[in-house]
């Protein structure tokens, strides 16, 4: 699971638009209780530090209505998950849940992106699986509302395994690019593709570039072991 989260996670940090971040000033002392005590108000917690990217009243509005679809109780939780060089996961979830004290399915979300954590406490059903499948599926930075639909139709489906099954066996195939479009390898086959002019001159070019990497790779060595050689000594031959 961690391969598959690091690859993922990787291409978000790629992206070239990043979520609002939070310092670490801005966060109460113990924040996992600060989060429970608002999940016990309100099973579904928008920051709102996310105000002026969320209509947040129309976002809590839309996440209450996705997981009423299940037939346990879920938390929702959605706040940026980096803070002074920490990385919010599934051990927050674990804290949160020992403050709150109620079973049900956790989930981890910040306002865009398909990274999400899930833990289950004291029901029976995938989370972790349904969120990874969510992860592998949507692309980097698909918004709050899609990827918590995704989640709770992995859930409601009951086919959460299979679907993460799927997932794998797209990416493994290298059908999915967490960009959007195709992925990186089917972009690389098309781009040195011997049926097309353009994917000629690319092999040309790469082949060109290899020699000449390979030449003075040579060159260089042979310099280096030159450089190494003892001189001569100085005064004539020896007797």
């Amino acid at each position: 699971m961690l391969f598959w989260r690091c690859l993922a996670v990787g291409a978000t940090l790629l992206a070239a638009l990043s979520p609002p971040s939070a310092s670490a000033a801005e966060w109460p002392a113990s924040y996992p209780s600060h989060v429970a005590a608002q999940l016990a108000e309100d099973p579904v917690y928008v920051s709102d530090h996310y105000a002026g990217a969320l209509d947040l009243a129309q976002t809590r509005a839309h996440l209450h209505d996705a997981v009423s679809r299940l037939d346990h109780p879920v938390y929702v939780v959605v706040l940026p998950t980096v803070v002074g060089g920490d990385v919010l996961d599934e051990g927050f979830l674990a804290a949160v849940h020992d403050r709150l004290g109620e079973d049900g399915v956790y989930l981890l979300a910040e306002y865009r992106g398909s990274d999400i954590s899930a833990v289950a406490y004291g029901v029976d059903v995938p989370a972790s699986e349904a969120a990874l499948e969510v992860l592998l599926s949507l692309e980097h930075d698909t918004p709050l509302t899609v990827v918590v639909d995704r989640f709770v139709d992995n859930l409601a489906s009951g086919e959460a395994a299979q679907r993460l099954a799927e997932s794998r066996d797209r990416w493994d195939a290298g059908q999915w690019s967490p960009f959007g479009g195709p992925s990186p390898i089917e972009r690389l086959r098309e781009a040195l593709s011997p049926d097309t002019s353009y994917g000629v001159r690319n092999q040309a070019f790469a082949l060109g570039t290899t020699l000449g990497a390979t030449a003075t790779l040579v060159v260089l060595t042979v310099w280096h072991r030159l450089r190494r050689r003892p001189a001569r000594p100085r005064g004539g031959r020896r007797r």
